[in-house]
C-alpha cells in the first residue's frame, strides 16, 4: 500500500453534489443584471448626450424638438420595461428551467429590439451632426475638426452591432440547446 496509483484507486469515492437548480438561479440573476445594466446605461447615456448638446449648441426649434423626442422615447422605454429592470421573484410553480428559459427568450428579444434602445441616442447625434454642419457650412472646418470623434462613432456603432449580434447568436443557441 505505498504505491502512489494503488493509493489514489483505493481511496473512498466522494459524493459529488451538483444542484442544477442553484446554478439556473444564478444564471438568471446574471441575464436579469445584465439586461437592467444594459438598459438603465443606454437611457443615462441618452439622456447625458442630449443635455450636453442642448447646453453646449445652440439648437434651432426644430432641432430642440428632436431632442426632447429623444428623451422622451427613452423615458418611455424605460417606463415601458420597468418590468425587465426591476423583475418580480419568480413564482414557485415557474422557477427552474422553464424560467430559466423565458428568460433567455425575453434577453433574446430585448437585444433584437435595437431601435427601441439606441434610437432616441441616434436621434441626439443626428442633431448634434446636423448642429455641426449647420455650424461649419459652407467652409466645414468644424467638420474636419470632429472627423476623428465621428470616425470613432462610427466605429463603435459598428462593433456595438457586431457584439449584440453575437449576444443574440449565443442566446438563441443556449436555447436550442434547452429544448
Amino acid at each position: 500500500m505505498h504505491d502512489p496509483k494503488d493509493i489514489w484507486r483505493n481511496q473512498p469515492t466522494e459524493k459529488l453534489e451538483m444542484q442544477i437548480e442553484k446554478f439556473i438561479n444564478r444564471r438568471t440573476r446574471q441575464l436579469i443584471c445584465g439586461t437592467r445594466y444594459e438598459i438603465l446605461i443606454s437611457v443615462a447615456v441618452t439622456i447625458l448626450f442630449a443635455i450636453f448638446v442642448a447646453l453646449r449648441m445652440a439648437l434651432t426649434p426644430l432641432q430642440q424638438v428632436v431632442l426632447a423626442l429623444a428623451v422622451l422615447w427613452s423615458a418611455v422605454s424605460l417606463y415601458g420595461y420597468r418590468d425587465r429592470i426591476w423583475p418580480q421573484q419568480p413564482d414557485v410553480t415557474v422557477a427552474g428551467v422553464s424560467y430559466y428559459r423565458r428568460q433567455l427568450e425575453q434577453r433574446r428579444d430585448h437585444l433584437r429590439s435595437t431601435w427601441i434602445w439606441y434610437g432616441p441616442l441616434s436621434l441626439a447625434i443626428l442633431v448634434f451632426i446636423a448642429t455641426l454642419i449647420e455650424r461649419s457650412w459652407p467652409n466645414l472646418s468644424v467638420l474636419k475638426n470632429m472627423a476623428p470623434f465621428l470616425t470613432l462613432l462610427v466605429f463603435w456603432v459598428a462593433v456595438a452591432s457586431r457584439m449584440r449580434h453575437n449576444q443574440i447568436k449565443a442566446l438563441q443557441e443556449e436555447i436550442d440547446e434547452l429544448g
